[in-house]
C-alpha cells in the first residue's frame, strides 16, 4: 500500500468515525427526549397547554349531556368502568350524579403518570351551572382519571371518589393492566395564547369571590389579608356588602413575567398573581383607597 492510499483510508477511517459518534450522540438525545416525557410516579401537571387540553377533553361529557346525546357521553366513559359501576344510557346521569343537565367541567388539580404510550391524568375539578346570578355555581367538587393513547389519539373517563383520588396521589403508583380507551374518541389539544391565561387567572378569582369564597380567601396573599382582612369573617362580610362594587370590577390591562400575572382593574386596584402551578396561584391586591 503506498503513501497515498494510505492517507485516503486513514480520512475515510476517521470520517466514518465521526458519522458513528453523530449517530449515537443523536440516538442518545433522542432517546433522552422521549423520556423525559414519561412519568414514572405520579408527577403535577406543569404545562397549562396539557393542562387545559385534559380539561377540556373532560368537559365533553358534560357537553354532550347538554345536547342531550347520552349515547356520545356514554362512549366517552372507559369500558372497564362502565362494567364495573353497572351503567347504562338509562342511568347516565344518576351515576354521575348529576342533579342538572346544564353544566360544565372545570379542573382545579392534575396529576400524570405514564406507563409507554398511556398516560393517565387524575383530575380534581368543580361541575358548574351557568345562572343569572353575579357568579357560575359551583354544584360539586368531581374526581376523575382521562386515560390517553398517545399511540391511537384515543381516550376514556373514569369518575372516582375523592377518597380514591387521594388514596392513588398517596400511594404515587397506579395499575396499567385495566388500561382502555375508546379509538372513537379522540384527543383533542387545546392551544391557549397569553391573554386567554390573563382572562383565565383573573376572571376564575373574581368568581371564586362568590361561588367559593373560603378557596378565594385561602388565594390571598398574607400581607393581603394583614392589609385588608385579619379574618375570613372580615372578607366574605366585605364582599356581602359590596356586591354591586366587586362584580362590576374588570381588568383594564396586563402585564405577565415569568410565573407572575400583573393587572389593573377598572378601578385602578393592583393585583399580582404568582402562579405557583397551573391554577394554583397567590393573589396579592392593594386597593386604590389604601394608595391615596
Amino acid at each position: 500500500m503506498n503513501k497515498t492510499n494510505f492517507l485516503i483510508l486513514i480520512v475515510l477511517f476517521i470520517i466514518f468515525g465521526i458519522i458513528g459518534l453523530l449517530i449515537v450522540l443523536f440516538s442518545s438525545n433522542e432517546k433522552n427526549d422521549i423520556n423525559s416525557t414519561q412519568y414514572s410516579y405520579l408527577s403535577a401537571v406543569n404545562d397549562e397547554s396539557i393542562f387545559f387540553s385534559v380539561s377540556s377533553n373532560i368537559n365533553k361529557l358534560y357537553e354532550y349531556i347538554q345536547l342531550d346525546d347520552l349515547s356520545s357521553a356514554y362512549n366517552l366513559l372507559d369500558k372497564s368502568y362502565i362494567e364495573t359501576n353497572n351503567i347504562s344510557y338509562q342511568n347516565l346521569l344518576e351515576k354521575l350524579n348529576l342533579e342538572y343537565s346544564s353544566v360544565s367541567f372545570s379542573a382545579r388539580q392534575m396529576y400524570v403518570i405514564s406507563n409507554k404510550n398511556q398516560y393517565k391524568y387524575l383530575v380534581k375539578g368543580y361541575i358548574k351551572k351557568d345562572t343569572m346570578d353575579v357568579a357560575t355555581e359551583i354544584i360539586n367538587t368531581s374526581y376523575c382519571i382521562l386515560n390517553y393513547d398517545v399511540e391511537n389519539g384515543g381516550f376514556s373517563i373514569e369518575l372516582i371518589t375523592e377518597s380514591k383520588y387521594l388514596e392513588l396521589i398517596k400511594n404515587r403508583k397506579i395499575n396499567f393492566d385495566d388500561f382502555f380507551v375508546n379509538i372513537n374518541n379522540q384527543f383533542e389539544y387545546v392551544n391557549i395564547s397569553e391573554s386567554s391565561l390573563a382572562s383565565l387567572y383573573f376572571n376564575d378569582f373574581m368568581n371564586d369571590l362568590f361561588a367559593n369564597p373560603t378557596y378565594a380567601y385561602e388565594c390571598l396573599s398574607t400581607e393581603t389579608k394583614e392589609n385588608y382582612f385579619n379574618t375570613y369573617d372580615e372578607f366574605l362580610t366585605e364582599i356581602n356588602n359590596n356586591l354591586e362594587y366587586y362584580s362590576s370590577i374588570r381588568y383594564t390591562g396586563y402585564n405577565i413575567s415569568n410565573n407572575e400575572y400583573k393587572y389593573i382593574d377598572n378601578y385602578n386596584n393592583e393585583y399580582v398573581f404568582t402562579v405557583n402551578n397551573v391554577m394554583n396561584y397567590t393573589v396579592d391586591i392593594k386597593f386604590k383607597d389604601s394608595q391615596e
